[in-house]
């Protein structure tokens, strides 16, 4: 059985952090397998489960997978933010 280790990435977590709610999309590159995905989906995620922000108000989608592929566009995927409850007041984060 794989344990699965996660080393911590303070400089690039701290990066996103900053700029979370500058109304501006993140774009986090790099090689193959170098944690991206873990970086967006495990530590910050978990980040914002810390500062108190409610489970609910994350939302994880793969516009990869066929059965999203309408939210493919920005319209129809703006709508679907905004029908689980996304805000000015109170945002929904999104990855």
């Amino acid at each position: 059985m794989r344990t699965e280790q996660l080393f911590p990435r303070p400089k690039y977590l701290d990066a996103l952090l900053k700029r979370q709610w500058n109304e501006r999309i993140k774009v986090v590159t790099g090689l193959r397998r170098s944690g991206k995905s873990t970086l967006l989906l495990k530590l910050f995620r978990q980040n914002l489960l810390d500062r108190g922000v409610p489970a609910e108000q994350i939302i994880t989608l793969s516009l990869d997978e066929e059965r999203l592929s309408q939210l493919r566009d920005p319209a129809q995927l703006s709508d679907y933010l905004y029908s689980k409850g996304g805000s000015k007041n109170s945002p929904i984060s999104h990855f």
